[in-house]
């Protein structure tokens, strides 16, 4: 399967795909603190751990995506699904967050 090329996108899309890749993801140590307060209802800490794992969820959609115009839609429902996980995510079956939040990704997009 081939991926969607960034020369294919439109501007915006283009735009918005460069600043998410830019945003690092949490350290280990701070990302299982963030993990930790979102899971206890912290919903700055939930907004945290979304806004440094969509560079994930633009990856996962560019690897998978043939379709350009599919783009935006997919983005979409993967970031939906990386909402979902940050819900839904139990640190003490020990599975890395990251992990977890590109399977719940890939579901989301298939």
């Amino acid at each position: 399967m081939s991926r969607v090329g960034q020369s294919s996108l439109g501007d915006g899309l283009k735009v918005y795909l460069d600043e998410v890749r830019r945003i690092s993801p949490p350290n280990g140590k701070e990302g299982e603190r963030l993990l930790r307060r979102a899971r206890r209802g912290d919903a700055r800490a939930a907004d945290q751990v979304i806004l440094m794992h969509l560079g994930l969820v633009a990856e996962v959609v560019q690897e998978r995506c043939r379709d350009a115009a599919r783009v935006p839609d997919l983005l979409e429902e993967g970031n939906l699904a990386l909402v979902q996980a940050v819900g839904s995510f139990d640190a003490s079956v020990g599975q890395d967050f990251r992990t977890y939040a590109r399977s719940h990704v890939l579901r989301a997009i298939a």
